[in-house]
């Protein structure tokens, strides 16, 4: 690459000692040697990338074309250069900022579904509860267990709306989330993430994909942000205890799913009723828990981003 000696005004190579025609230094057309923000390797403020590592260079965007008359003086100065220098490097590295706030919008999201979660695990136990005294012939059981049936039917209603919004809301807030983080590594190069980002967020509702790419895309987005600020990069315990608690809700829905229809078709069957019960608690213990790991971890990988972009 050929730039502008600000000696003589000549042409000369980028990898060029000195000046031909002026004997000039290459710190004075090319700029001091610095460290690479990402890799340590030594580049030079005048490239667009590190040689080193690919990632975007201390001065991201081209030179701009310097004044007719240029004086060392005007570029070497520090009340120049600090101006120019400063926000590029922040810029180059946060293509998309925002990663916190959807966080916490996620957050609040899931918090709201997991108190849904709750309240219907803790209804299902009663219940279930009050049909093991009804088997057992306890006198009154069977009336309290009717009135109980009765009370949970009026609000039930309002209850399954309330998860069905919030687990939509976390779940458009989740595909957010991953999509800002795995563009944002993408941006600077990072070599731990593979997935496209659009990829990573979809596949999360794909069926087939949603048993392995969501783990595959917050793993990808732990390492690349992890290794950036300097801590370790294999992921942590929580991370696969989501996984398996979100497998094992799917695994639970599809059984859940097989046993109503059983019901009914043999309209009422006790055997059936009470493993459709253990099925229905599966599945609020699991999407509960696989809450508490996710915002366990993921939390993490936001104080690391807001370290790294401070």
């Amino acid at each position: 690459m050929l730039v502008k000696c600000q000696e003589c005004g000549g042409q000369v190579s980028d990898a060029a000692v000195s000046c031909p025609r002026c004997a000039a230094p290459a710190n004075t057309f090319l700029g001091a040697e610095r460290p690479c923000a990402e890799c340590g390797t030594a580049f030079r403020p005048s490239f667009f990338q590190c040689k080193g590592c690919g990632a975007p260079a201390y001065v991201a965007n081209p030179p701009k074309p310097l004044d007719p008359e240029p004086t060392v003086e005007a570029v070497a100065d520090p009340a120049v250069l600090e101006p120019l220098e400063a926000p590029l490097a922040r810029g180059s590295y946060r293509p998309l900022p925002g990663l916190s706030l959807t966080w916490n919008w996620l957050r609040v999201a899931l918090l709201a579904f997991m108190a849904a979660r709750t309240v219907v695990f803790v209804e299902l136990l009663i219940m279930g509860w009050m049909f093991d005294q009804a088997e057992e012939q306890v006198p009154g059981a069977y009336e309290r267990l009717e009135q109980y049936v009765a009370l949970v039917a009026q609000w039930d209603l309002t209850l399954v709306a309330i998860s069905i919004g919030t687990f939509a809301a976390s779940a458009i807030t989740y595909m957010f989330f991953v999509y800002r983080g795995l563009k944002h590594l993408r941006g600077i190069s990072s070599p731990e993430v593979t997935l496209h980002p659009g990829w990573g967020a979809w596949g999360a509702i794909v069926p087939i994909a949603t048993w392995f790419v969501p783990f595959m895309a917050l793993r990808q987005i732990w390492r690349g942000i992890m290794r950036r600020t300097g801590r370790p990069v294999d992921p942590p315990l929580t991370v696969v205890l989501w996984w398996f608690s979100w497998l094992s809700v799917t695994v639970a829905s599809a059984i859940l799913g097989s046993l109503e229809r059983a019901i009914a078709a043999n309209d009422y069957d006790a055997n059936l009723w009470r493993s459709a019960l253990f099925a229905n608690l599966a599945v609020s213990a699991g999407f509960v828990l696989a809450g508490v790991f996710f915002l366990s971890f993921t939390r993490r990988i936001v104080v690391a981003w807001d370290q790294a972009n401070a």
